[in-house]
């Protein structure tokens, strides 16, 4: 969030030093306020960040005409650097995005009042994972449950529909003893949503959830739920009363809901983000694309990273959209470069 600031600095003359310590400053300051500030907590790896961000600014702004107009050969290899970063940012993808599930005294939670969800006004009925009983409160074998949710067994519950619900509200979730939610099976209008906490979250990274649109749609306040759950590394298989989806799960778009979850945002804006992330990952390699072997092993790394990681690393395929907006990135980058003069000597 401080890459602006430091491009900013740097563009009205400041020295990149005093654009860094400029960034510090502020950034630490912001954080200092945070500790009289109630619900918020200062963080010493948000001042390193924006410090960061700050120095990338001040170093693109720097180093512009290096970037901006490099020789072929430079251009080639960079564009090679750019389709591996590309393709490394898909790997971390699905690698962050994988399972993790503490070792921990579990806790079932039937339709929780939990504070930062709307109350799921429904009843739990039954709830189990592989045959074992999951029960509102302390799980007796804890330790077994975890192992079948690692192993990709099914879980089931059985619910009285309530009222819809404005935001999420949880029908049924699973918290260990540090009150850390490992799963979540809710509800949202007619949409049904599903949480699990992944590796990511070990890192204090966002959790994107995934979302079963319209399942909900025509279910009346006591109707019976009948829902089943498959949760392994190859994606989620739902199926609510008669419907089902065996191609639920996370792609190589959901990469920028690690930083933010985008809750506030609705289903299509959210989708279309994710296409903008796509492209943005292609956009570098086309800018420095030239014809020149290392831009055409950085085309193969990043082409081909699109269409193996996902099988990998358990991300679903990338779709006939996301292709198309790697491919509009790239064609974006190439086009660009003939404003790069512009660019270097702003009017």
């Amino acid at each position: 969030m401080f890459l602006p600031i430091g491009i900013g600095l740097a563009q009205v003359g400041l020295p990149l030093k005093r654009t860094i310590l400029v960034g510090g400053l502020l950034s630490a300051g912001i954080e200092l306020s945070q500790m009289v500030i109630p619900g918020r907590d200062p963080s010493v790896s948000d001042v390193m960040m924006n410090t960061t961000g700050t120095a990338l600014g001040g170093f693109a702004v720097y180093s512009k005409i290096r970037w901006l107009e490099p020789a072929m050969a430079a251009a080639a290899r960079m564009s090679l650097g750019a389709g591996a970063a590309a393709a490394a940012t898909v790997v971390a993808t699905g690698i962050l995005l994988r399972p993790s599930y503490p070792h921990d005294v579990y806790y079932g939670q039937w339709t929780p009042n939990l504070a930062q969800l709307d109350w799921y006004r429904g009843r739990v009925l039954e709830a189990s994972v592989g045959g074992v009983d999951l029960p509102d409160g302390e799980l007796a074998q804890s330790a077994r449950a975890r192992g079948l949710f690692l192993a990709g067994a099914s879980l089931r519950v059985k619910a009285i529909a309530g009222p819809p619900t404005r935001r999420l509200g949880s029908v049924f979730s699973i918290a260990d003893g540090h009150q850390r939610t490992i799963l979540l099976v809710g509800a949202e209008r007619n949409d049904l949503i599903i949480q699990r906490r992944t590796l990511a979250a070990d890192l204090r990274l966002d959790q994107p959830e995934v979302r079963f649109p319209g399942v909900m749609e025509g279910i009346s306040p006591g109707d019976t739920l009948n829902l089943s759950l498959r949760l392994d590394n190859r994606g989620f298989c739902a199926a609510l009363n008669r419907v089902s989806d065996c191609h639920l799960g996370y792609t190589v778009g959901t990469g920028w809901r690690l930083l933010y979850s985008g809750r506030s945002f609705p289903a299509w804006q959210t989708a279309l983000i994710s296409l903008g992330w796509v492209a943005g990952l292609a956009f570098p390699f086309g800018f420095w694309l030239r014809v020149a072997w290392p831009s055409m092993a950085g085309a193969i790394i990043l082409f081909a990273g699109l269409a193996l990681v996902p099988v990998g690393t358990g991300l679903q395929p990338t779709s006939p959209w996301e292709w198309l907006a790697a491919v509009a990135g790239t064609a974006v980058g190439i086009g660009l470069r003939r404003f790069a003069p512009a660019i270097r000597d702003p009017v």
